[in-house]
């Protein structure tokens, strides 16, 4: 029996089975003129077929494009064309880019020519695919690769046993163990003996379909030593939701430790600068305070003990009576001011009767060289405070109450110390414009960098911040155990 025995043809059947193609078919005669173009054809191009259509007019008429060069073919590079004229079968990948397709689309075009019984070229068939979601695919499967080739983060997978599934160079990189050497080991290896149960809680968490948070950790280096690393997971799920491994992302944070190790190591010795530069401060203001009140006090109230007795024994004249009554009204000014300008130095009640009663005396000071009504309320008289964490909190007020009185336009203040729970909190609170709305706390001038540095010096913190119904408050917060007295 002849296997290749001629078949009858019913064109009532082949019309149809090739409509049911989901591929293009189409065939032409051998002066390039359609015969048969199926429904898929039309769909893939975005137009049909075009009765007495010339070849040469094709990629234009369908927008048929070089992919790489992103142009119109010429038409002898249309794979029919080059079907046609090098008798043999033609397979080339297009871009379709035309008015019904503006966005584009990759087409495979399976060419062959067609011959009769003696060999004679009588025309040509071509098989057309979409194969746009393919190449996405395919170019989507290379970034891939190409990202897990090329990051400098470890990128590691591991199944729901903890077992090494993938392992990119940038792994290798980071922690010494080569592909060859963790993959099918165990995860544990990468984590010091004592944090096993680690792993173990974030596949417990896993499999509850719980989040996992990124995080700063360690991980064991091949020759051992711990790797600072900020790592993030993500869960695997099989279709059914079920949880069948995670891709573990860890990138290298030792060079931004150690940058954050030396800036925090910096910031302390500036704040341990600062409060040397305090403590010389106040040391100074503290003989300065001493130096103006023993001597200069001294020599000016025995000039007033000099002038009454001029007074005494001068001859009565009018005019000497006046000048001597000046001098002595400039002495008590000059006494008065001296006097108050030694105790901004140093206040001696801040020594003597404490912070309470110091700051009584400030704020008391206020309201009589200054049109404005002020308000104390001490609510820890009862307490012992430190000698220098007294000094440290009076200077804030101090600070605050100068801020106030230059530059808050205020009528009111009004000072508060009480106690919340572990700490002890001063309050300053105006009526006055509030804080310029160009500025932003806490940096508003070095009045506050300064407040906010003593309260650092003694673990508090200093807070400037405009209040609703108009003024500005400084909130100063204190840990009990750092300003009470230590007999």
């Amino acid at each position: 029996m002849d296997e290749f025995a001629q078949l009858p043809a019913d064109s009532q059947l082949i019309g149809p089975m090739i409509d049911s193609l989901d591929a293009g078919f189409c065939v032409v005669d051998a002066a390039g003129r359609f015969q048969v173009w199926n429904a898929a054809n039309t769909k893939i191009l975005g137009k049909g077929a075009v009765v007495g259509l010339a070849q040469q007019d094709w990629a234009s008429h369908y927008g048929l494009h070089c992919p790489i060069e992103q142009r119109l073919l010429r038409p002898e590079e249309l794979p029919l064309s080059l079907a046609l004229e090098r008798m043999e079968q033609v397979e080339q990948e297009l871009v379709v880019i035309n008015d019904a397709l503006p966005q584009g689309r990759w087409i495979k075009v399976f060419a062959r020519p067609l011959l009769d019984p003696n060999g004679e070229l009588i025309g040509g068939a071509a098989v057309i695919r979409d194969v746009t979601h393919e190449k996405a695919s395919l170019l989507a499967s290379q970034m891939m690769s190409w990202f897990f080739t090329a990051s400098d983060d470890a990128i590691i997978g591991v199944n729901m046993e903890g077992t090494v599934l993938l392992w990119n160079p940038g792994a290798e990189r980071l922690l010494g163990w080569s592909s060859e050497e963790m993959i099918g080991r165990s995860a544990f290896r990468l984590v010091p003996s004592g944090r096993q149960r680690e792993i173990e809680a974030l596949m417990q968490k896993a499999r509850s379909k719980q989040q996992l948070p990124p995080l700063e950790t360690r991980v064991l280096h091949k020759n051992g030593q711990e790797v600072a690393v900020s790592r993030s997971i993500t869960a695997m799920r099989d279709a059914q939701g079920a949880p069948i491994g995670g891709v573990v992302v860890a990138r290298d944070i030792s060079r931004l430790k150690r940058a954050e190790s030396q800036l925090e190591e910096s910031r302390q010795q500036l704040r341990q600068l600062s409060v040397r530069q305090q403590n010389l401060l106040e040391q100074q203001l503290r003989a300065l305070a001493r130096e103006l009140h023993d001597e200069f006090g001294q020599q000016l109230a025995a000039m007033k003990f000099e002038l009454a007795w001029l007074e005494r024994h001068l001859d009565e004249n009018p005019q000497v009576e006046e000048r001597l009554g000046s001098l002595n009204q400039l002495l008590d000014s000059t006494i008065a001011g001296l006097r108050r300008v030694s105790k901004q130095m140093r206040p001696p009640l801040l020594e003597e009767l404490g912070l309470c009663h110091a700051l009584d005396e400030l704020v008391g000071e206020i309201s009589h060289r200054y049109p404005m009504e002020t308000v104390y309320e001490c609510h820890v008289s009862n307490c012992r405070f430190g000698t220098e964490a007294s000094l440290a909190i009076y200077r804030i007020v101090q600070e605050a109450l100068t801020n106030v009185v230059r530059h808050a336009s205020a009528t009111q203040v009004r000072v508060v110390l009480r106690h919340e729970d572990d700490r002890m909190v001063t309050l300053v609170v105006d009526n006055g414009r509030g804080l310029p709305s160009d500025v932003k706390p806490p940096g508003v001038n070095f009045g506050i960098l300064g407040m906010q540095e003593r309260a650092r010096s003694w673990a508090g913190e200093v807070l400037v911040t405009n209040m609703a119904s108009g003024g500005t408050q400084v909130r100063a917060e204190f840990p009990w155990s750092r300003i009470l007295a230590h007999d």
